[in-house]
């Protein structure tokens, strides 16, 4: 008779909230990868307590991840970089044996908080070093008082009832786990005593924690000041203008002092582009060419931020001078074209994975299921987005069914479109759909800003019914424009971009946008008389690359095909699809420029 098996649900946040603050891709990143990382200890440590079987882990697909295949000495050494991506959702479904269920489950929350410790006080001791203080020493301080505190784990264990079905149990088990999620954890946290008697201000980054160092603001000021002179580390450091409490400089230093040395990598095989740079990547690679990575390599300076500047020499203290045959370069390419300043973040979530999930009759579907997402996570999604030509964007975060990456605004769409062909293709029959959220943003604004509209773009395509795009435009000025754009028509708007790229007018457009609160209380006909009107008056290049019958034809498609949305929505007035399609037209033409006019 075999042994009977228990399901242990483990699940570790926050995710959102802790990812979002961030002041840097870097951090973005890290944040990402803290949690992927600490979800695979503590799956390790599963599947070491059941004979090293990784079958006991059911989703993810634990052999398809490259930090396991590195764990069993099965790794390619030319495929190192996908070591770099954070590919582990925070959560996974395991079944273990019922007789050492409970010890198991917290034995492996013990040795996921163990490792988050480690990772601090390697961390901690770097900083220590370089600039002593009493906030951060070792033994019972703010530090370790903020380590202990933070992250939230939920597992449980819950029995297979032999009266139901595999199916039918693993659903019971996931209500659970929902049910144990909904009762909110208070870690106990008490910041102080504190070092010096007084209460520092809250963290740049994480509102929630005080800053490390002195409470009092002069000598705190001049701490930091020092800071951001000791505690560099090849191009990971603080700011004189930062306050960071222990989570964000976990965050900040995870790379340099403890993940290049557990994956035995040098600290330059991790690059990230600040927004900046990233923004500009197409111009920089035209002629005459820079190559920032190629700078960095040879351990010379390099910022984004040059790309906008009117002298070589920095207004700010903490900024470098730019190298003056840099600037000479720079300034040669703004003379043929100015450098985008707007750049695009695009995250995506499954939709209706949860009713895919209960069709699931038996394990080995549902690590079928799971290794077809992380297939499509770890082999073709770097690929796409991070091709040096064309795309030129960088992963944060691929986890199957949902991902965060940054691109340039140019390439954007057709990155985004070629992502869900691709998700798409991944299935042979029944392949779930995606609802994406895509966000335009300047390169100074705060990431947590962008973020948290990314995540809000992709609830407004859920909320529109699902399987579509949802795009927001958050301009400099203050001014925000949202759109929507189903994914059959995403070819049709990517065209435009081209079109606009290659010289087409926008005129047209914004005329159209000054008569919208007009043009929307008419008949869809009348609207589309007044659109062809406005796109026949131009020039006759505009025409010719974008032919008024074409847009027309797209316009009765889009038109059809969101009021039938609109009519099944539980707020229907919250889709106007006229304008909706000419805020698309209108964003379309801003993705070609990437920056205002």
């Amino acid at each position: 008779m075999s042994e009977s098996r228990d399901f242990l649900v483990f699940n570790l946040g926050p995710v959102q909230s802790y990812i979002s603050a961030a002041r840097s891709v870097r951090d973005l990143w890290a944040g990402s990868y803290i949690l992927s990382w600490l979800t695979f200890t503590a799956m390790k440590h599963v599947i070491a307590r059941c004979d090293g079987k990784p079958e006991v882990i059911i989703s993810p697909d634990v052999k398809q991840l490259p930090l396991w295949q590195l764990e069993r000495g099965a790794f390619k050494g030319n495929d190192r970089d996908k070591l770099l991506e954070p590919c582990i959702p925070n959560r996974f479904i395991a079944e273990i044996p019922s007789s050492d269920a409970e010890t198991i489950r917290q034995a492996t929350e013990d040795a996921c908080r163990g490792e988050w410790q480690v990772i601090a006080e390697k961390v901690r001791q770097f900083l220590y070093q370089k600039l002593p203080h009493d906030s951060f020493a070792k033994g019972d301080s703010l530090w370790q008082r903020q380590i202990d505190s933070f992250f939230e784990i939920y597992s449980l264990v819950v029995p297979q009832n032999s009266a139901k079905t595999w199916q039918e149990s693993l659903q019971h088990a996931m209500k659970c786990q929902s049910a144990v999620k909904s009762i909110r954890q208070y870690p106990k946290y008490v910041a102080g005593p504190f070092a010096d008697g007084m209460c520092p201000q809250k963290c740049s980054l994480m509102g929630t924690f005080e800053h490390m160092g002195p409470g009092e603001r002069q000598a705190s000021k001049t701490f930091w000041e020092t800071a951001s002179k000791q505690w560099h580390e090849r191009g990971t450091r603080v700011t004189a203008n930062e306050r960071l409490c222990a989570i964000s400089l976990v965050k900040r230093y995870f790379w340099p002092q403890y993940l290049s040395d557990k994956l035995n990598l040098k600290l330059d095989r991790l690059r990230f582009s600040d927004t900046a740079t990233l923004a500009a990547a197409h111009w920089l690679a035209e002629e005459p060419e820079l190559k920032p990575d190629e700078i960095r390599r040879e351990d010379r300076d390099w910022s984004g931020q040059w790309l906008h500047w009117s002298d070589r020499l920095p207004k700010d203290v903490e900024e470098v001078a730019v190298p003056s045959e840099i600037f000479e370069t720079i300034q040669e390419k703004k003379a043929i074209r100015k450098p985008p300043t707007y750049y695009a973040m695009f995250v995506y979530d499954g939709d209706g994975m949860g009713d895919l999930l209960k069709k699931i009759k038996s394990a080995d579907a549902y690590r079928e299921m799971s290794g077809k997402l992380g297939s499509f996570a770890i082999e073709q999604l770097q690929g796409i987005i991070e091709s040096p030509s064309p795309n030129l964007g960088q992963l944060i975060y691929a986890g199957g069914d949902d991902v965060l990456c940054l691109m340039p605004t140019e390439r954007a769409l057709a990155c985004v479109m070629e992502i869900q062909e691709k998700f798409t293709q991944n299935w042979k029959s029944g392949a779930p759909t995606i609802s994406g959220g895509l966000v335009i943003a300047h390169h100074k604004e705060d990431l947590r800003f962008v973020l948290g509209e990314a995540h809000a773009a992709e609830k407004r395509a859920k909320q529109s019914e699902k399987n579509l795009l949802a795009i927001t435009v958050c301009r400099r000025s203050g001014e925000h424009s949202k759109t929507l754009v189903p994914w059959d028509l995403l070819k049709d708007v990517n065209g435009w971009v081209e079109a606009f790229l290659n010289g087409a007018s926008d005129r047209w457009a914004y005329q159209l946008r000054a008569d919208i609160d007009t043009l929307a209380g008419l008949d869809s006909e009348i609207f589309k008389l007044e659109m062809m009107r406005q796109l026949n008056r131009s020039e006759s290049k505009t025409l010719e690359l974008l032919k008024p019958s074409e847009i027309s034809g797209v316009f009765d498609k889009y038109y059809t095909t969101m009021c039938e949305r609109r009519a099944k929505m539980r707020e229907p007035t919250k889709l106007d699809p006229m304008r909706e399609f000419v805020t698309l037209v209108q964003t379309a033409s801003f993705l070609a420029r990437g920056r205002d006019a």
